[in-house]
């Protein structure tokens, strides 16, 4: 192996390291930092999170890492961030205390909206006059 290869896995690792301390916006900016899940059965911890094609999930528990715990295989012991690149996630209730300002886009689904109205607390899916589709 080649030390310029050697070297690539070395700060592979710390940018890992690293994305550890990134909170979910930024992370979810950068997701192609975040480790992928390995299928070599060692123990991830709650709360760790890596890049499952291109979304950033978090184990909702620890779990160990086998095909069994993938979130494709198990993803009720996994969950989306609330961001995915830089931008929140619309949940299926929003909360009062954390609405939508006009302007502000968020994913829904896989489409992203806009919101027409400042303290939005309704999805675009229950009130399609408060939000109009967007670009990334």
């Amino acid at each position: 192996m080649s030390a310029v290869i050697e070297r690539a896995r070395q700060l592979r690792k710390l940018i890992e390291q690293a994305s550890a301390g990134l909170d979910d916006r930024t992370a979810s900016e950068g997701y192609e930092l975040l480790p992928r899940m390995k299928t070599d059965g060692s123990l991830i911890p709650a709360g760790h999170r890596i890049n499952w094609h291109g979304k950033v999930l978090r184990a909702r528990t620890a779990l160990w890492a086998n095909e069994e715990n993938t979130p494709e295989r198990a993803p009720e012991l996994w969950e989306e961030v609330g961001y995915r690149q830089g931008i929140r996630v619309i949940p299926a209730a929003i909360a009062a205390e954390n609405p939508f300002g006009k302007g502000e886009k968020g994913w829904w689904g896989e489409a992203l909206y806009e919101s027409l109205y400042d303290a939005n607390v309704h999805t675009p899916g229950a009130w399609p006059e408060g939000w109009k589709r967007a670009e990334a």
